[in-house]
C-alpha cells in the first residue's frame, strides 16, 4: 500500500481475527509501534507528498468477557 496524501489525524485500525472456513480465530501477533514520532515514511508513494510524523494520543483495547 502506497500514499498519496497523508491526513493531520492518522486512525489506525488493526483487524484481530481471520476467518477459515466459517470459523473465526484470533490473532495473537503482538504489534508494537512508537508513541511518539511514528514514522511512517515507507508508506509514502514515488510522486506524492513526504510523511510527517505521528504521536499517539489515544487508544481502545476490546477484551472479550468469557
Amino acid at each position: 500500500m502506497m500514499v498519496q496524501r497523508f491526513p493531520d489525524t492518522l486512525i489506525i485500525y488493526l483487524k484481530r481475527f481471520v476467518f477459515e472456513q466459517a470459523i473465526s480465530k484470533k490473532i495473537d501477533t503482538e504489534v508494537l509501534f512508537e508513541r511518539v514520532g511514528l514514522d511512517v515514511s515507507a508508506l509514502e508513494s514515488a510522486d506524492g507528498e513526504k510523511a510527517g510524523k505521528y504521536n499517539l494520543i489515544g487508544s481502545i483495547q476490546v477484551r472479550a468477557i468469557q
